[in-house]
């Protein structure tokens, strides 16, 4: 997801360097007199249009980073000690904190009555867990 961002962020960037071009190609042709008036105005307007959409869409995606490093970090600060955060918690605050970062819990007996305990973490506690 957040490579995804960033490259959006990318591309946004790189169209707004484009529109740079473009609006600086048509400020010289109307200083060279090369078209006419009405007809760069009309292009720069279209530009300011696209510039406007671009920045606003990239705004979005800079909140959408900021956004998903609050989470994590705020899961880090639950994570640091989730055996202490386990135990403070009532029975109703340990099932949702359960539900909030296990897909799925395994425990598994054998005949010899071996016990084997296993988990599936949901995102993003699953990536941070790996790394």
């Amino acid at each position: 997801m957040q490579a995804t961002t960033k490259l959006l962020q990318a591309q946004l960037t790189k169209q707004l360097r484009a529109l740079d071009t473009k609006e600086s190609n048509l400020i010289d042709l109307a200083a060279d007199g090369g078209l006419p008036q009405g007809k760069i105005k009309a292009k720069l307007r279209d530009i300011t249009k696209q510039r406007d959409r671009l920045t606003t869409r990239l705004h979005d995606v800079d909140e959408d980073l900021s956004t998903g490093a609050e989470i994590i970090e705020t899961c880090l600060q639950l994570l640091q000690d989730p055996q202490a955060l386990y135990r403070r918690c009532n029975d109703q605050q340990r099932r949702r904190l359960n539900q909030a970062l296990f897909e799925a819990l395994y425990i598994d007996e054998d005949l010899d009555g071996n016990v084997r305990v296993g988990h599936k973490l949901k995102e993003p506690f699953g990536t941070l867990h790996a790394a």
